[in-house]
């Protein structure tokens, strides 16, 4: 996990079949090494590497949360992270203690939470193929 870059979790074909802009940004956000990549117009979608927390260990506060299978992981979906109505994560667990979280958005007040976790859901399952 150590090794693994967060803008390297999405190849640059599976970038282009989301509609997001290349390159990602890099950046870290409450423990998670993250990339943040935009789709004009349309919110984005991050992902982030917590290679010390786990997700049972996370800070998780969503409108509903429900537990999912991710490739060969298990994982937590949360809609509306913090109330938002246009977001949605998906955390999968890596190990015990090391998660990744994978997070859609849509534009800004368009309410669209089905379509951010349709983005965060086909997002994770691509990436999830790449954790060791």
């Amino acid at each position: 996990m150590k090794s693994l870059r967060p803008c390297d979790l999405l190849t640059e074909s599976e970038a282009f079949s989301f509609g997001l802009k290349l390159p990602g940004e890099a950046s870290m956000i409450v423990g998670f090494n993250t990339c943040d990549w935009i789709i004009p117009g349309n919110g984005g979608l991050n992902a982030g590497i917590n290679i010390d927390t786990g997700v049972k260990d996370l800070n998780i506060n969503g409108d509903k949360e429900s537990d999912v299978k991710v490739g060969k992981f298990t994982g937590v979906k949360v809609e509306g992270q913090d109330g938002s109505k246009d977001n949605c994560s998906i955390l999968i667990a890596v190990s015990e203690t090391s998660s990744v979280a994978v997070t859609a958005n849509m534009r800004a007040g368009s309410g669209d939470r089905a379509g951010a976790c349709e983005r965060a859901t086909k997002a994770a399952d691509l990436i999830a193929q790449k954790l060791p």
